[in-house]
C-alpha cells in the first residue's frame, strides 16, 4: 500500500508491531491519519491535527504514557548533551542519590510517566498522567523500588497531580518555590526524565536520563503565548539551540534551578511547545511550582 504524504500533512514511521503503540497509533488515525500493514506503520497526520507534541531531554522506550485531555504528551529528554544515569549493580541507596525525588509513575499497563516527590508521601506528576497506580523508585524501571498509590488529586486548571502513597518513601526531597517566589528564574536549571531516547522507535524508556540548559526567564510572554501555546502566569517555556529537550515519558519530571544554596524545584514538565514540526526537540512547556504552591498546600496538608 502506497502512502502519498497529503499537502499541510507530516508522515510518521513507527518500526515494528504496531500494537506496541496502540495509544499513539489511535490518536494520530483519529486525527486523520491512514495506517499501513502488519508489523509496520505509517501515518500521513495533519499536521493541525497532530496528537504528538515535541520534547526532549530524557528518554522513554515503552509505553509513553496517556495523552491529556488535549490530545497531548508528556515529554522525554533527548538531545546531545543528554546524561544517562549508570544501571545500578544493586538496588539504589535512595538516600546517597542526590536526585533520587525524580521517580517513575505507572498505571495499569506499566510505567508511562516520570514524576518528582514532595514529601515521604506524595509525589507530583502531571495531570495527564492520572490516575496513576504506582510509582518506582530508583534511576532504572527494572530495578526500581515500586510503591503503591492509593490517590491521585489532579489539579482543575493546570497540568498538574499529587499522588498519595501508600507507604512512605526513603529519598532526599528538594525545596520547591512557593507562592511569593515568582522571579523570573536566570542561570541553570536542570531536567530529570524517564522518558524514551528515540521518538520514532519508541527506545530507552525508563532510564533516568537529564539535562542542564540555561534560562533568561519564564520564556512565556502575553505577545509569544499563542504561538508557543503556552499559558504566562502559570507555565514556563524552555527552548535550547543545542536540541536538548524533553519528550515521550518525561511528563510529570522535575526541573530544578539552581540556588546558591542548591537546587530547588522551579516547575515539572508538561508537553512540547508549538509550532509541532517535530516529534520532540523544539522545546518545552513546564508547570510552574509557585503557581500551584496553594493548591499544594491544600492536598497534602493532612
Amino acid at each position: 500500500m502506497d502512502l502519498v504524504p497529503r499537502a499541510g500533512a507530516v508522515t510518521l514511521v513507527v518500526l515494528g508491531d504496531p500494537a506496541k503503540v496502540d495509544d499513539v497509533v489511535a490518536l494520530a488515525v483519529r486525527a486523520g491519519g491512514r495506517r499501513g500493514g502488519a508489523g509496520w506503520l505509517v501515518l500521513d497526520v495533519p499536521v493541525d491535527r497532530l496528537p504528538i507534541r515535541g520534547r526532549a531531554a530524557a528518554g522513554a522506550s515503552g509505553a509513553s504514557g496517556p495523552p491529556a485531555s488535549d490530545g497531548s504528551y508528556g515529554g522525554r529528554l533527548v538531545g546531545p548533551d543528554i546524561v544517562e544515569a549508570p544501571v545500578p549493580t544493586e538496588r539504589t541507596d535512595a538516600q546517597a542519590d542526590p536526585f533520587a525525588d525524580a521517580v517513575l509513575v505507572g498505571g495499569a499497563k506499566g510505567y508511562r510517566c516520570s514524576g518528582v516527590a514532595l514529601d515521604a508521601t506524595h509525589v507530583l506528576t502531571a495531570g495527564h498522567c492520572a490516575p496513576a497506580t504506582h510509582v518506582g523508585i530508583g534511576t532504572h524501571a527494572d530495578a526500581a523500588t515500586r510503591v503503591e498509590v492509593t490517590r491521585s488529586d489532579v489539579h482543575p486548571v493546570a497540568d498538574a497531580a499529587v499522588l498519595t502513597l501508600a507507604a512512605p518513601i526513603a529519598v532526599g526531597v528538594h525545596p520547591r518555590r512557593g507562592v511569593r517566589d515568582t522571579t523570573a528564574p536566570t542561570g541553570r536549571v536542570r531536567i530529570l526524565g524517564f522518558g524514551v531516547r528515540d521518538p520514532l522507535r519508541f527506545t530507552g524508556f525508563g532510564v533516568r536520563r537529564q539535562v542542564d540548559l540555561n534560562v533568561t526567564g519564564w520564556g512565556c510572554p502575553p505577545r509569544r503565548a499563542a504561538a508557543l501555546g503556552c499559558r504566562p502566569g502559570l507555565e514556563l517555556h524552555l527552548r535550547d539551540s543545542a536540541g536538548n529537550d524533553t519528550c515521550f515519558g518525561d511528563s510529570g519530571g522535575p526541573v530544578f534551578e539552581a540556588t546558591p544554596t542548591g537546587w530547588r524545584l522551579v516547575a515539572i514538565t508538561s508537553r512540547g511547545s508549538q509550532p509541532r514540526r517535530v516529534l520532540c526537540g523544539e522545546g518545552g512547556i513546564y508547570t510552574r511550582l509557585d503557581w500551584l504552591a496553594p493548591w499544594l498546600l491544600e492536598v497534602i496538608t493532612p
